[in-house]
């Protein structure tokens, strides 16, 4: 019987399967080793692995931003580690959240907070819960000055400005103050070192994409976090680099003052041009915006009674998939039977009792019911979807935050919900608005089964659609005669989900590695030559097989604590 994995495998599965689908199914690969499915792994041998290679291992990919008004693409790039470093920071920050003093966030600070012992649903805590947990606390703070205002900044650039020598410094004394073990130091230095020398081109930064270097960048704000604490009590918010300060708008304007001299301090900068204040009444009429998700008909639900069913009756999948297809949506159930075999009944039973939310649900919904909750959700985002749209051109500022953010948390559910004759029209109205530029090239492939547009929109836009098109059952027009990073990442992206592209008319594709790795195309088995590089090393991971793995890795839960994946509502949050 293979081992059951431990807390820190299951945190780099879930984490990266919602972050980038190519480290996901390197990690993936790597677990199959019955060895590494153990912390002891992750913290002894990962590290000890990663601190004795001097020689920085990334895979570049880029993330779309946003597209301009002439047309043009902005993207961020992202460097993805190795499926053995992945294992290795994960265990540097479990061991970070251990410590009593110096590592943790304050309390008014809500991004990339450090798990709890035994949470396997990601290295951090959930994206949602800690910006939830802000909306809440922020609320408080307006009810508390109910004629004061709520002031608006984030910092320009944040994660490619953030200087290695300026990390290090502060990561040498953060882990001073923490008392953090040696070999948990030396990780951390260790990394910082083989970021600076990946980016030397660029003026020795961090690496945007590790998730250590998350952590980083709380620690990069600690300090300013404290003083900003102190100059306004009760009234500083942060998320990553976006903050909301609350007062009377006089101490705001000075509190600002001592924010952007403490960002001097890190060599880091507010946005000239982004921030706004709005009164914290006007604020408080946006007091309920994320409270969907309680109401009822509930997406949690929705999809809480699938994980359900799947856990309790595997064999049920060829059912539930039949039935969610014949009803129109676009949702590709996990396969967890091989999982469930590998656990007696009992212990099975004891662990999901052990769980507060499935004791809520503990009544069984049946196929049918789970149906009608679907066909609900379905119009009620439909109607809520139309309610936002309406008038969004004419708003700015604070109304069109809002506005905005709602309307991405509508459009992200219908992706899997809607029925696709809706989606040509929706996309001409989002291709209309800025923001929702993403969303309208998903739906506009939708539409229309070809993506020759989307594999524009970075491998994040890709990702998060790749479910919804697979779940369309047929092949997928790919035309395109100028073959960017961009547009050969984006299809990689597809070929790794299994999905069929016909690409008639297009001119002939160069022989990446990414390319040839995903579609484990002729010469797959050959990248393993160049060990060294990363795809030579995820080739090495998948085996010699002339068999390509990757659709059937990407359609079997790893662990009975997965959940189903909808790519679409991380987006969403990431994009807000």
């Amino acid at each position: 019987m293979k081992a059951v994995p431990e807390t820190l495998a299951v945190r780099v599965v879930n984490e990266w399967r919602r972050y980038d689908i190519v480290a996901h199914l390197g990690v993936r690969y790597y677990l199959d080793s019955t060895c590494a499915v153990r912390d002891r792994w992750a913290s002894e041998v990962a590290v000890r692995q990663v601190v004795g290679d001097n020689r920085p291992c990334y895979h570049e990919t880029f993330h779309f931003k946003e597209r301009k008004q002439d047309g043009s693409f902005e993207y961020r790039c992202i460097h993805t580690p190795t499926p053995n470093e992945i294992l290795a920071e994960a265990a540097l920050v479990h061991q970070c959240s251990l410590m009593q003093h110096g590592m943790r966030n304050a309390n008014c600070v809500y991004s990339y907070q450090l798990p709890h012992s035994e949470d396997g649903r990601g290295i951090f805590q959930p994206y949602f819960e800690g910006f939830l947990q802000r909306h809440t606390d922020i609320v408080a703070a307006c009810r508390r000055n109910p004629k004061g205002t709520v002031l608006y900044a984030d910092i320009e650039r944040f994660y490619p400005s953030i200087k290695s020598d300026i990390a290090m410094r502060i990561w040498g004394d953060c882990t001073h103050d923490a008392d953090l073990p040696e070999w948990a130091r030396e990780l951390g230095s260790s990394l910082l070192e083989k970021y600076a020398a990946a980016e030397k081109a660029q003026a020795e930064q961090v690496l945007t994409g590790p998730m250590f270097t998350h952590l980083l960048a709380n620690l990069v704000l600690k300090r300013v976090d404290d003083v900003m604490q102190d100059a306004l009590p009760g009234g500083y918010f942060r998320y990553v680099d976006d903050f909301a300060l609350i007062g009377d708008l006089t101490k705001l304007r000075q509190a600002k003052a001592i924010l952007a001299n403490e960002l001097d301090h890190v060599e880091l900068h507010l946005h000239p041009k982004k921030g706004f204040e709005v009164p914290t009444a006007h604020w408080l009429h946006g007091e309920g915006d994320f409270g969907d998700d309680v109401k009822s008909p509930s997406w949690k639900v929705f999809v809480g009674s699938m994980r359900q069913m799947l856990l309790r009756r595997p064999d049920c999948i060829g059912a539930l998939t039949d039935q969610l297809r014949d009803a129109g949506f676009r949702i590709m159930p996990l396969d967890y039977s091989a999982i469930i075999k590998e656990r007696s009944y009992l212990s099975r039973m004891l662990r999901f009792w052990r769980d507060k939310s499935w004791r809520r649900m503990m009544r069984q919904q049946t196929l049918q019911e789970i149906m009608a909750l679907g066909l609900a959700l379905r119009q009620r985002y439909r109607d809520m979807y139309e309610s936002a749209i309406v008038g969004i051109a004419d708003l700015h500022g604070y109304e069109r935050k809002r506005r905005i953010h709602a309307l991405r948390h509508y459009a992200g559910r219908l992706v899997y919900l809607e029925e696709s004759s809706r989606f040509g029209a929706m996309a001409k109205s989002l291709e209309a608005i800025q923001e929702m530029h993403l969303f309208a090239a998903v739906y506009d492939a939708l539409a229309t089964a070809d993506v020759s547009k989307l594999i524009y929109y970075g491998v994040n836009g890709v990702q998060a659609a790749a479910q919804p098109l697979k779940a369309m059952g047929h092949p997928l027009r790919c035309s395109c005669q100028n073959w960017s990073k961009v547009a050969l990442q984006g299809r990689a992206i597809l070929l790794a989900h299994g999905i069929r592209l016909d690409e008639r008319g297009s001119t002939s594709v160069s022989a990446h590695p990414m390319t040839i790795f995903c579609g484990w195309l002729d010469g797959a088995s050959n990248l393993a030559a160049n060990h060294a590089s990363f795809f030579g090393r995820l080739a090495c991971l998948h085996g010699r097989d002339d068999e390509r793995r990757h659709a059937a890795i990407l359609g079997t839960a790893f662990d009975i604590d997965d959940n189903l994946a909808f790519e679409m509502d991380d987006i969403m949050h990431q994009s807000s």
